[in-house]
């Protein structure tokens, strides 16, 4: 395999690919997503703020459930798209890369602002 670059690829199979922070570079799963942050995007400017992954849940408890689930389905699974919550990747990457978003996790307020009952909240979709 060769790289955009021209080097040679080696054990890419052994890469892990998941969401991080820029300043620090952290990765941020476990504990930092069972807290069920909100997925929060904006334009380049840090303007338009907008709760994007709500656009794509009819079920708000789906989308906190798979939120959590990021928390031990870490890294980023191909096996984990359909059912798991690898969407979650995907879906961040449409955001950054391909509408051009910056996405930040948002820890001050949950999801829609309002209370979460975690009776709703499924551990196996």
């Amino acid at each position: 395999m060769e790289n955009e670059a021209g080097v040679k690829g080696k054990n890419l199979t052994e890469w892990q690919y998941a969401m991080a922070s820029i300043n620090p570079r952290w990765n941020v799963s476990g504990t930092y997503m069972q807290v069920l942050p909100r997925f929060i995007s904006t334009n380049t400017e840090g303007e338009e703020e907008k709760e994007f992954l709500l656009d794509y849940f009819e079920d708000p408890y789906e989308m906190l459930s798979l939120i959590f689930m990021k928390g031990y389905q870490w890294p980023f699974d191909v096996n984990k798209i359909f059912g798991g919550s690898s969407i979650i990747d995907l879906l961040i990457y449409q955001e950054t890369i391909l509408k051009k978003r910056r996405v930040f996790l948002d820890y001050s307020q949950n999801s829609q602002n309002v209370d979460i009952d975690f009776f709703f909240l499924s551990l196996m979709l």
